[in-house]
């Protein structure tokens, strides 16, 4: 059917190469181009829901303005508080300690104490309109009340008043002027001449505990760390009320703050002398106690010294002391009666005079003592006439008789008389300490008992010293004490506003309208199934986009060279150059063009791209295969008969169906006579033949196509050109039908080799799309445009 190098062409292949498409930097147009961005998108959904994002934007400023009609500004009223800073213990007059701390003071501002007063005193517990202020201006309760919402009603005649709840319950009837609502717990007497006849009055009683929820989450204080002012705050409506309600409750605040100072003083004072009371009962107990023990055991020993008068060193040494000192004795005179008996039981000749010596006994013996001296200066004596003389010479023999006498007779002699004294002594003591023993193991019980009760006493002393003190401190603080918290600075009315919400409100209106709005229309474009941008194409259906047409203005239907079409003219021209280069160098070319439905304009692209290439000097043949509804006849101001569908069914031959145009090199077989079987016609192999025999008078032939949801007419064309466009219109195309349709090319031999946007919009999503202005190719004597174009029928 055709010598194209790139034909025959498999099932499936649906887009052609990126780079046989050239960029939007070669001529404006091209695959894949650059993609429109988010934000470019959402604008260009906006502009096109332009007048729905209008009118909801004018509704939210009309909502806005109702609802800023309505609103009131709110006042802001202060009072600053000064508290007290702690006393300082070591300085100036007896004072209580503060009552709470600094976080301790905003917690109690909002109390039950303070706020249920408060709200009581001005009247929270209603609520009405500001116009109602006649009536209700005098309302009070009593307590207990029926906190609800209720409405009074006064009748069309004036005479008479009803009060019922809001669910139409009616309490009491009475006359204009009369009391009413007592049976509810109101101290109620409205005016009677503000009960016009006829008037109805809404209003709402809150419980007290609402009230003053409500009143703390209205105020706010502010207090800095160590700080002795406090700030705070209340907003209302009415800046009158908001400073009486502020300075209402800065009042209760200071009184309820001095009555838990001195209640609490108070309080601390009666303790303190209860306890001082027990302390003093406490001491009398332990003295009598301490001195029944002393009285019981004055005759004891003790283990304690006695001083002999006050002021003087101990001199009496304590049993316990004695005791010990007894038993120290008694083992010294057994170790020197011991070491005298190993001394003397040595030997005559081994006698130690020094052993025996340094004993403080023997020291203590006169006798012995001389002895042992007398006997060392004898061995003295002796070392020095040994020196000198023999033993044979007589003074040295008399003096060895006389150490021999002292050594083995005088001396043991003594000693074991010093040692039978000592052994007596011992024996005396022994006796004395058994005696003692039984008296000492008495002594610590008693002594333990005697610092249990003189601690006792001590303790009881300190305790009653110590609460005596705090009792006096705390007697001055109550009777002398002053309140920790006083109003620095009164609240007074507001002048200005501290928020006014009107101007707040109706911008937000205003804000919010045009964000539901602009949201809307994203949500619109967003379900949107026609196609409206160039990404739907390249990304959704992965086609490449050899071209886009701009919109053109429907009231033009004739052939124009003017400014306004220059752009379309240029953009046909880009759409020539790429399907040449996604073609190949086959010639002649041949494909068909089609659209995913009607009214996309695949005929507009036909005639007008059958121009494009006559403009370049390639002789060109349009076919129109849209035997059901094809209009190329009337576009090129030519006949329909005989045409296409005549020629298929035998009845002329192919001279007689080519018609010429107004265009030289652009010559057009119309469609013909409708017929009911067109479709099988053109997929007889009358048509192929014909295109065979006609195929080398012409350099390009284009074949315009029913739309793919008509029918099997452009599958059929399409496989017998082998070559496919898809023209496709913005804002009108539906995306899923053209998808289903691209899925049943996939399985036929047929290469498309782009799609044509037909009917965009130059500006945000598609501005990549249009021309330069100025820059079009025109004729330098006519000024006209080198180009032509035909406009949709």
């Amino acid at each position: 059917m055709t010598d194209s190098p790139d034909l025959p062409v498999p099932a499936g292949k649906r887009v052609v190469e990126p780079a046989v498409y050239p960029t939007f930097m070669d001529e404006g147009v091209g695959q894949p181009g650059p993609p429109s961005g988010g934000l470019k998108r959402h604008a260009a959904t906006v502009l096109r829901y332009k007048w729905i994002v209008l009118a909801v934007t004018l509704l939210g400023s009309a909502l806005g303005f109702y609802a800023s009609r309505n609103a009131t500004p709110s006042y802001t009223a202060v009072v600053t508080l000064w508290f007290e800073a702690p006393s300082d213990p070591d300085r100036g007059p007896i004072q209580a300690e503060g009552l709470l701390e600094n976080a301790g003071w905003s917690q109690l501002m909002r109390t039950p104490a303070v706020l249920d007063s408060v709200v009581l005193a001005e009247r929270l517990y209603v609520s009405y309109a500001a116009r109602d202020q006649d009536v209700l201006g005098s309302f009070r309760v009593t307590n207990p009340y029926q906190p609800g919402s209720y409405v009074l009603k006064v009748d069309a005649s004036g005479n008479s008043v009803e009060l019922r709840t809001k669910n139409g319950l009616v309490i009491e009837r009475t006359t204009p002027g009369s009391a009413i609502g007592a049976a509810a717990g109101f101290a109620w007497q409205p005016p009677a001449e503000a009960l016009a006849a006829d008037r109805t009055v809404n209003f709402t009683v809150h419980p007290t505990s609402e009230a003053a929820i409500a009143l703390s989450n209205a105020l706010e204080t502010d207090m800095a760390m160590n700080s002795s002012f406090m700030s705070v705050t209340y907003t209302g409506r009415d800046p009158s009320r908001a400073a009486r309600v502020l300075n209402t409750l800065a009042d209760r605040y200071v009184k309820v703050a001095a009555e838990l100072k001195s209640a609490k003083l108070f309080l601390v004072r009666d303790i303190l002398a209860s306890q001082r009371q027990y302390a003093e009962d406490n001491l009398r107990t332990a003295e009598f106690a301490q001195q029944n023990f002393g009285v019981q055991t004055i005759t004891l020993p003790s283990n304690r010294s006695t001083p002999i008068a006050p002021g003087l060193e101990s001199t009496r040494e304590t049993v316990i002391s004695s005791f010990f000192d007894m038993r120290v004795t008694r083992e010294n005179l057994q170790r020197e009666r011991d070491a005298i008996l190993r001394i003397i039981g040595n030997g005559v000749d081994s006698l130690s005079v020094d052993a025996l010596s340094v004993l403080p006994s023997v020291r203590a013996a006169p006798e012995l003592s001389q002895a042992l001296t007398q006997l060392a200066e004898n061995r003295g004596q002796l070392r020095g006439l040994l020196l000198q003389y023999t033993t044979e010479y007589p003074p040295v023999r008399d003096l060895m008789a006389s150490i021999r006498e002292s050594q083995t007779v005088v001396i043991p002699r003594l000693a074991r008389r010093l040692a039978a004294d000592l052994e007596s002594q011992a024996q005396v003591l022994e006796t004395t300490i058994n005696s003692a023993s039984a008296e000492l193991r008495e002594i610590p019980p008693r002594a333990i008992e005697e610092a249990r009760l003189a601690r006792a006493v001590t303790s009881a002393e300190n305790m009653y010293n110590d609460l005596s003190n705090r009792y006096e401190s705390a007697r001055l603080a109550a009777e002398t004490s002053v309140p920790d918290v006083q109003i620095q600075a009164r609240a007074t009315a507001p002048a200005t506003p501290s928020s006014d919400p009107r101007m707040t409100l109706l911008l937000g209106g205003v804000a919010g309208g045009l964000a539901a709005g602009i949201l809307l229309a994203i949500m619109l474009g967003r379900f949107d199934p026609r196609l409206q941008y160039a990404e739907q194409v390249t990304q959704d259906l992965r086609l490449g986009i050899v071209g886009a047409i701009p919109d053109l203005p429907t009231s033009r239907r004739k052939l124009a060279a003017t400014d306004s079409n220059a752009r379309v003219i240029e953009a046909f021209r880009g759409i020539r150059h790429n399907l040449m280069h996604a073609y190949g160098l086959g010639r002649p070319m041949i494909l068909t063009v089609t659209s995913p439905g009607p009214g996309d304009g695949k005929t507009f692209i036909t005639s007008n791209l059958a121009l494009a290439f006559a403009d370049l000097g390639l002789k060109t043949l349009i076919i129109d295969g849209d035997t059901r509804r094809g209009e190329l006849h009337r576009l090129l101001n030519t006949h329909r008969k005989p045409g296409l569908t005549d020629y298929l069914a035998g009845d002329c031959e192919v001279e007689d169906i080519i018609c010429s145009t107004a265009y030289p090199l652009v010559n057009l077989i119309p469609g013909g006579t409708r017929r009911a079987n067109a479709p099988e016609l053109l997929a007889s192999m009358r048509l192929g033949d014909m295109l065979a025999n006609i195929r080398s008078r012409y350099q390009v032939i284009l074949i315009d196509s029913p739309p793919l949801g008509a029918g099997v007419d452009p599958l059929i064309l399409g496989s017998l050109s082998g070559n496919l466009v898809l023209v496709m219109r913005t804002g009108r195309t539906d995306r899923a039908l053209a998808e289903a349709k691209l899925q049943m090319l996939d399985r036929l031999p047929i290469r498309l080799l782009g799609a044509v946007l037909n009917g965009f919009e130059s500006h945000l999503a598609y501005q990549y799309y249009s021309y330069i202005p100025g820059y079009e190719a025109r004729d330098e004597e006519s000024g006209g445009s080198n180009g032509n174009l035909l406009q949709p029928v």
